[in-house]
């Protein structure tokens, strides 16, 4: 019997968080483009989060609803397919910057906001090509 804090759902829904996941992205390229860090922080973090839910309802049928975003890279990793530990480093790692980027004391540099899109868009490339 799976957590409470995972949600069983059909491969079909996955599509919904990988198009949340592609607006995020675009959200995420139209701060850049204003160079505005924060922006781009942000939306890259939660971009990640939209991704790997994807990624899991497509690969496990499992969502993780835990408040502790964390939890949703054991999912990605119960999913044992030829990209899920990458998948699962890159997700962890924007995950590690979350609290700093959106909640953090100091300003996201400019250089922080395009390191963490260029994770994003890694993990976008990675986890739409499972979807084709």
């Amino acid at each position: 019997m799976p957590s409470p804090r995972v949600e069983i759902l059909p491969r079909q829904k996955a599509r919904v968080y990988l198009n949340r996941a592609e607006n995020l992205i675009a959200a995420m390229e139209a701060a850049l483009l204003a160079r505005n860090p924060d922006g781009v922080a942000v939306t890259a973090v939660q971009a990640a989060i939209a991704f790997a839910d994807a990624y899991t309802v497509l690969t496990v049928q499992q969502r993780s609803r835990s408040p502790d975003h964390r939890e949703v890279v054991s999912l990605i990793s119960s999913a044992r397919t030829r990209d899920s530990g990458q998948i699962a480093g890159l997700v962890q790692r924007m995950l590690d910057r979350k609290s700093e980027v959106e909640y953090g004391n100091r300003a996201v540099r400019i250089d922080d906001a395009k390191d963490l899109a260029n994770s994003a868009r890694k993990l976008a490339r990675l986890v739409v090509g499972c979807f084709d």
